[in-house]
């Protein structure tokens, strides 16, 4: 199973929501923000995974990813906004995107800090992805 999908889903389901659109546009960036970044933004990271992992007894054909989606914005009520509706676009989704069918997703960790290099407000989410991928490329 290629991570290139997933990674590919999960910014075509957060980019594809009109209320996270309305507030970062495109600025939704694997990784880590670009140099000189326009506020606000968030990123995506993938954290950990199995590709196939054992139900009783038998390999299903059933991944789990981690991702972190960050959050960043220069005001908190403009961070909480953006991390809203990012949870309400991602947290428990399930569908077929490209190649990935979606069974489930929920958060597993999040928190907000201040970074003092950057002088900006992050707000940070985990979250835990279950999927397939069909062998179908397109």
């Amino acid at each position: 199973m290629a991570v290139d999908n997933i990674n590919k889903a999960l910014y075509t389901l957060v980019t594809g929501g009109a209320n996270i659109t309305s507030i970062i546009g495109t600025r939704f960036y694997p990784g880590k923000l670009p140099q000189n970044p326009t506020y606000p933004a968030a990123t995506y990271i993938l954290i950990s995974g199995q590709d196939r992992f054992n139900v009783m007894g038998v390999d299903a054909d059933i991944a789990r990813k981690r991702f972190r989606i960050t959050c960043w914005a220069e005001d908190d009520e403009t961070l909480h906004s953006l991390a809203e509706v990012i949870r309400q676009r991602v947290q428990r989704f399930r569908g077929t995107i490209g190649t990935v069918e979606w069974l489930d997703s929920f958060i597993e960790f999040e928190r907000q800090d201040w970074d003092d290099d950057l002088k900006i407000w992050q707000y940070t989410m985990d979250f835990r992805i279950i999927h397939r991928e069909s062998e179908a490329q397109t």
